[in-house]
């Protein structure tokens, strides 16, 4: 007995205790303090009682969060589980909950009404003056889950209610919602619902101040109609001047599996680039049926994209596209460009033929086959964007072949240009590291159509064959080509160019370069050269090569009787420095009889010009050579003072030899020969 009388009175105590903690002013600012400490450690919102009432069946509180206050009075009963409060949100700053909601909220927001019921059914009812409307709603819920709903929100604002979703106000217009379920169980779903926006108008220049976009003024109009039964029916029509989307069909509420059907006419693809965050421009025709449900849901569509005749079947597992098949027909190229927001480069007509069996990426598996036809290049895009003068009527048509494998698409590509032709046997793109690998064989048939990135006039044709590496902001180039009688190698890593060669024909490089062809023999060397400063240096050894007949040659041939034809040169070394368009070398030469050297000899091969002075012994007689003009016939002038007095010397001799030859005796000849040496 005395055991049964400590329980009782233990459990007495610990009833008493817990109601004083829990329901008494003693123990409410503990359980204030816990909950304010739950709500911060749950949603870090900064929460704070500012009143907090709670008894044997009665509460009352003011929380204060920021400049918003919730509020909740009325009773409750803790055995029979039951209540019947009054709830009333006056939310002054919704950026407050931001973070909470993952959505840059804005604006105010007013809600009132009441809770009643107990665990089993539960009755919402409330009024709320959300985006300026008058709203209300009453909701039946049973275990918590909505059986019974009507709400109807009258003149809402369109332009709050995307504030109040923290996206761009680029819209206004008036918002009416009538929806009434009597049963929202999905086996038995009973009701309808209708939502109408009038008098909708599009913000242009806040279309024009964040995308550049220019619209004209555009109203418009959205009407939906659902029967929702447990064959749901809808009827949704967007009507604006510049687009017409219109939608109908039919969805299994317990499965979701939809058949429906849809129609796209827009006449300025701008006016959705708020909602897809780019910006389109132009127009677009499309239409097509939407069949399945979230296991797999089949999407046919038609279009006259850019101009095409596009036919494609999509198919989506888990709504993450699976399949595609289908063909592109004459797609525009300069209409795609333009519809993109993107420059002008060119125009073309494009074919596709698709047939992806698998599109999961990782798991890729199909072909496509393109077609580029008809292309030409636009010189003023080009200049406009890259500085950069091509030649007008520049033509190109392309073919690929593409094989979708894992995580890779690998193409052959040929291309034909009126600039080179270019030939690939295995293009790849790896989705997953971003960093597309290919070898390249690249075709030109006229070395001048290279004028453009040149800015040198070129003569003759050449092959190239190599492979390239881009990933990320790394690129990697590979280069070789047996060329002018001998051969080069290339590497790019970056913006670092090196070129070795190899037994190149002096003559060959003199004509591919349009020089005076001046010079025979084979050189050997390297260049660095930095793309993105223009510049590099040149060094080069080209021993064991002589002069061709030109005019220097056959102007020192005059001044002083020796033929540098004849002369092979022992040493013969080149060093220039390129800044940009001006090259600047330093040349020595040297044979048994003839040396040569230049310094600071000037090339600019933008304008096309050369400014050389070639300081020269020639036969141990000092000669200077200025070479001066047009690197293709620049004009040669000699300054040889003492080869001109030599050369009159040697004459002189010659005439005085053959008076004495001819008017005096032997001894004598002796004798005056000796007076004139």
């Amino acid at each position: 007995m005395r055991f049964v009388l400590l329980v009782a009175s233990f459990l007495i105590f610990m009833f008493v205790g817990t109601f004083v903690f829990l329901f008494t002013p003693v123990g409410n600012p503990i359980v204030a303090g816990i909950v304010e400490s739950k709500i911060k450690e749950q949603t870090q919102l900064n929460a704070k009682f500012e009143k907090f009432k709670l008894s044997w069946g009665y509460i009352d509180t003011t929380l204060k969060i920021d400049q918003n206050i919730i509020t909740l009075a009325g009773d409750y009963s803790i055995f029979a589980k039951s209540f019947d409060i009054n709830y009333a949100l006056d939310m002054e700053d919704l950026s407050s909950f931001s973070a909470l909601a993952g959505s840059d909220l804005k604006g105010t927001l007013k809600l009132n009404g009441n809770l009643q019921g107990d665990m089993q059914n539960t009755k919402v009812t409330g009024k709320s003056d959300i985006a300026s409307s008058d709203t209300s709603f009453d909701i039946d819920l049973v275990k918590f889950y909505p059986t019974k709903i009507i709400a109807n929100i009258k003149n809402a604002s369109l332009k709050e209610i995307l504030d109040l979703a923290g996206q761009g106000a680029f819209a206004s217009g008036d918002v009416n919602v009538d929806i009434l379920i009597k049963d929202f169980n999905p086996n038995s779903l009973d009701g309808l619902a209708k939502v109408n926006v009038k008098n909708g108008l599009v913000d242009t220049n806040l279309m024009k101040k964040e995308f550049e976009i220019d619209l004209p003024k555009t109203n418009f109009e959205l009407n939906l109609d659902a029967l929702l039964q447990k064959d749901i029916s809808y009827d949704l029509l967007f009507n604006s001047n510049l687009a017409v989307i219109s939608s109908d069909g039919n969805i299994i509420a317990d499965s979701m599996f939809i058949n429906s059907k849809y129609d796209i006419k827009v006449d300025e693809l701008g006016l959705f680039t708020p909602i897809i965050n780019y910006p389109l421009k132009g127009a677009l025709n499309a239409n097509g049926t939407i069949k399945g449900d979230q296991k797999s849901l089949d999407i046919s569509l038609i279009s006259n994209l850019a101009k095409s005749n596009t036919n494609l079947n999509l198919n989506l597992k888990e709504f993450a596209p699976n399949s595609v098949t289908g063909s592109i027909k004459d797609l525009n190229l300069e209409s795609l460009l333009h519809m993109i927001s993107m420059p002008n480069y060119a125009s073309s007509l494009i074919d596709m033929n698709i047939d992806i069996k698998n599109a999961k990426v990782g798991e890729l598996d199909g072909n496509i086959t393109t077609n580029i036809k008809n292309g030409v290049l636009n010189p003023q895009t080009i200049k406009k964007e890259f500085e950069i003068d091509i030649p007008s009527n520049n033509r190109f048509r392309a073919d690929a072949t593409t094989k979708l494998d894992g995580t890779k698409a690998n193409s052959s590509v040929n291309l034909v240009s009126t600039i080179a032709n270019v030939n690939t046997k295995s293009t790849v793109f790896d989705i997953n590291e971003a960093s597309l690998s290919s070898d390249f064989k690249v075709t030109i048939s006229d070395l001048n159509n290279l004028f453009f990135i040149t800015q040198t006039k070129l003569i003759g044709n050449m092959e190239l064959n190599g492979d390239i590496y881009q990933k990320g902001e790394d690129l990697k180039i590979n280069v070789a080509s047996n060329t002018l009688g001998g051969s080069f190698k290339a590497n790019m890593i970056n913006e670092k160019l090196r070129v070795d060669i190899a037994s190149l024909e002096i003559l060959e490089i003199l004509k591919m370069l349009d020089y005076g062809q001046f010079f025979k023999g084979k050189i050997n060397g390297e260049i660095t050269y930095d793309t993105l400063a223009q510049a590099g240096l040149v060094n080069a050894d080209f021993a064991g090569g002589h002069f061709t007949k030109n005019n220097m040659t056959s102007l020192i041939a005059a001044f002083t009787g020796i033929d540098l034809l004849k002369e092979t040169f022992s040493k013969a070394t080149l060093s220039s420095k390129i800044d940009k368009n001006i090259i600047t070398t330093q040349l020595d030469m040297s044979s048994t009889v003839v040396d040569i050297k230049t310094k600071d000899a000037l090339i600019d091969t933008e304008a096309g010009q050369i400014d050389a002075l070639l300081e020269m012994q020639v036969a141990k007689i000092p000669l200077k050579v200025k070479v001066k003009g047009a690197t293709a016939s620049p004009n040669i002038s000699l300054d040889g003072q003492k080869a001109v007095q030599e050369k009159a010397k040697e004459s002189i001799k010659k005439e005085i030899d053959r008076a004495i030859e001819k008017n005096v005796g032997e001894d004598a000849k002796q004798l005056l020969r000796g007076l004139f040496r």
